[in-house]
């Protein structure tokens, strides 16, 4: 998993973290229902936006679009995936891993998994509404089922087990459902869901899901009883009405685990206006995430995005190491990319077979094996138009010895790269790799 990916995470973690905090002390416990959804969504939605924003700590947003900022760090960022070179031939069980792919591989499951129960739970939904004992309304559609599912609304259906039509009952359960309609809640469970698969490692976002769904259950209620049905009647066939019934997750149902919640803040009393002045504390924390994460200094703003190549694609002190160059230099003022319509291939196949090529010719130097020496080195190169290597230079050195070897096996890489494309021509790409020497 590379170096932006894994920032990416901690930025939009740390700041899901401090505004959930808030909203856990200062709004939970509130009647404002509608305020604490549109906390709980916007400070997923800002969370996730947040490490994608680049603004320079002058003032001045950077020219280029933002779709293209998002490209640019992208794009230099994952050029190649660095390899791990042991030192000893008998290495042990767990060093032979690449514990860094594990890891994105096992997120990448994660989310796969979520995105196929995510899908699964729509259509299992959408079978459910396609029957014959479907009744349509003006604001809803109406379907009876003898699912044993406590009765729940997705998008303008309700779905009701047809054993459960008790006189007098159904006018209040379809009440409660209408207001889930009415107040979109499907929307907003979709777009939680959709948060959730991207960051299902995140404990703080099943909080946030389940504080979600709390409020929606919360405006609801609170929709019934303003609509002039009895309170202590309502709240007896929560206690009843759902005894024995599974709810389905991904909708808006009579959830039986939260009916302790909803029937206290139903008698809880109304909460002041002037709590509404609460949400201004939220200010300042805001403000403060963004010029955290999203703010930089920056010499010269205007040429952050400069495709030169002196300048670094990472944030690292340049090594002191001198080595030999032997690879060709490129002329100054001649363009360099980061980032092409096609990006090189090495022997006509994806990057893997240039790692392959390194791990099966690289040399782990002597002298280190000998002192112990282990670390990770940055190489910064650039495949040229006609598919040999230039400016094969550090970035960021660990021992002089490591660097050496980093920058011979990379100058001796053979010529047989096919060069990069944009809009039709043959460009120079410049890439990192990192090699990590390991004992």
């Amino acid at each position: 998993m590379n170096s932006w990916i894994l920032n990416y995470f901690i930025e939009s973690g740390l700041s899901l973290t401090v505004l959930y905090f808030f909203y856990w002390l200062m709004l939970r416990k509130l009647t404002l229902f509608s305020l604490n959804r549109l906390v709980l969504l916007g400070a997923v939605v800002f969370s996730f936006l947040l490490p994608l924003i680049n603004i320079s700590f002058q003032g001045s947003i950077n020219t280029v679009s933002p779709l293209l900022n998002i490209a640019y760090r992208i794009g230099t960022a994952v050029s190649l995936m660095g390899i791990t070179i042991n030192a000893d031939e008998g290495q042990s069980f767990f060093q032979s891993f690449n514990w860094t792919e594990i890891i994105f591989y096992g997120y990448l499951l994660g989310v796969t998994i979520l995105t196929l129960n995510l899908i699964n739970g729509i259509r299992k939904v959408w079978i459910m509404a396609k029957t014959k004992n479907i009744r349509k309304f003006p604001k809803y559609s109406l379907v009876c089922t003898d699912r044993p599912f406590a009765p729940f609304s997705f998008m303008n259906i309700i779905f009701v087990n047809e054993s459960l039509i008790w006189e007098n009952q159904l006018d209040k359960i379809i009440a409660h459902e209408c207001a889930h309609i009415e107040q979109k809640h499907t929307i907003d469970v979709l777009i939680m869901e959709f948060f959730l698969t991207l960051q299902w490692f995140n404990p703080i976002m099943w909080f946030y899901r389940r504080s979600l769904k709390e409020t929606h259950e919360y405006l609801a209620d609170n929709s019934v009883i303003i609509s002039g049905y009895n309170k202590t009647g309502y709240q007896r066939l929560l206690l009843d009405y759902i005894k024995g019934l599974k709810a389905i997750e991904l909708t808006n149902n009579f959830n039986k685990s939260l009916i302790k919640k909803r029937i206290a803040m139903m008698t809880k009393k109304q909460s002041k206006k002037s709590t509404y002045l609460r949400v201004i504390l939220l200010v300042p924390i805001v403000l403060s995430l963004f010029l955290i994460f999203a703010c930089s200094k920056s010499e010269n703003p205007e040429k952050e995005f400069d495709s030169s190549l002196n300048e670094e694609i990472i944030p690292v002190e340049q090594s002191t190491v001198q080595v030999d160059q032997i690879s060709k230099v490129i002329p100054e003022g001649e363009e360099v990319f980061f980032i092409v319509e096609e990006m090189p291939k090495f022997r006509g196949e994806d990057q893997e077979a240039f790692r392959e090529y390194v791990r099966e010719n690289l040399k782990y130097p002597e002298s280190c094996k000998t002192n112990g020496i282990s670390g990770r080195v940055f190489i910064q190169f650039v495949v040229t138009k006609d598919g040999s290597i230039a400016n094969v230079n550090v970035i960021r050195g660990a021992h002089p010895d490591l660097d050496a070897e980093a920058i011979r096996i990379i100058e001796t890489c053979p010529p047989e790269w096919t060069p990069g494309i944009q809009r039709g021509q043959k460009v120079n790409v410049a890439y990192t790799f990192p090699i990590v020497f390991e004992l």
